[in-house]
């Protein structure tokens, strides 16, 4: 019997166990000095994510899974891969000012991925922390190129991509589902087995449409012999892989755990994906 695959990535909220405070009060200690357990990339292009991160850490949020957390600790001190391990662990971005501010313990970054600072006050002025320049206190409006990232209980509307049928990686209209930058954290087939592996979770299986998965995910396995691969938050496509085997991490399945999918691509079948907007 051949399958027709309706796959469906989407996106949902999540409520991440992050003390917005805990981040602050270890921004404050840290602000105008560098704590011995983390590596000091003050002469080495800047240490503003490295900080960040420590502030992220110091708040409950594993950020250790994330792409380009090589920072000692478990920091991501590269702003661009920061502002993606944040997609990843469901936080919220926006280009602008959120209508309401933006909260205490989020983060702006500036000049198109070359500065991060974390929120100490918020609001629709906030003050900031950081290093590199050190500042606790300090105007978060300044510089160019800014996006805020902030998480918490959030109603978000997802809207959707038309459904497409190629297999094309440089085809960004109809040859993958997915949409760059936002993770993929769920996903639905109709009438096939099918599985998703959660970051720092485990895999869940699922068949005949119905959901797997609800939170990042780092692999995708599908039943059937179809060809399929998937594309890395913050980096590229993968190899296509054809079995199902979630114990085979070389040919068993799409992914490499730790690293968030943020699309989907399946040969010869018929798919659409969803992003939160």
């Amino acid at each position: 019997m051949k399958y027709l695959l309706i796959l469906s990535l989407y996106l949902i909220g999540s409520t991440i166990s992050y003390s917005a405070d805990k981040a602050v009060a270890y921004a404050k200690q840290w602000a105008y000095k560098r704590n011995s357990k983390y590596h000091d990339y003050s002469n080495e292009g800047g240490d503003c994510a490295n900080f960040v991160s420590q502030c992220l850490i110091a708040g409950g949020l594993g950020i250790s899974s994330c792409t380009g957390s090589y920072g000692q600790g478990g920091t991501v001190p590269y702003v661009p891969n920061l502002e993606n391990c944040l997609i990843s662990k469901g936080w919220k971005s926006s280009s602008s000012m959120p209508s309401k501010g933006i909260p205490k313990g989020g983060v702006i970054t500036y000049y198109n991925g070359g500065h991060a600072v974390l929120v100490v006050q918020g609001g629709t002025s906030p003050l900031v922390a950081g290093h590199t320049t050190d500042v606790y206190g300090g105007n978060g409006i300044y510089g160019y190129g800014r996006k805020y990232f902030w998480t918490g209980k959030t109603t978000t509307t997802i809207k959707w991509y038309s459904y497409v049928n190629g297999y094309n990686i440089n085809d960004g209209n109809n040859g993958y589902a997915g949409d760059y930058g936002n993770a993929v954290v769920a996903l639905k087939v109709k009438d096939a087995t099918y599985a998703v592996h959660e970051v720092g979770g485990k895999w869940v299986t699922a068949s005949n449409n119905s959901q797997a998965g609800k939170n990042p995910i780092d692999g995708v396995a599908i039943k059937g012999g179809v060809e399929y691969r998937v594309h890395i938050l913050g980096g590229g496509w993968l190899e296509p892989v054809h079995k199902y085997d979630l114990n085979d991490a070389e040919n068993g399945f799409a992914g490499i755990l730790g690293q968030t999918i943020d699309a989907v691509a399946i040969k010869g079948k018929t798919y659409a994906s969803g992003y939160f907007g």
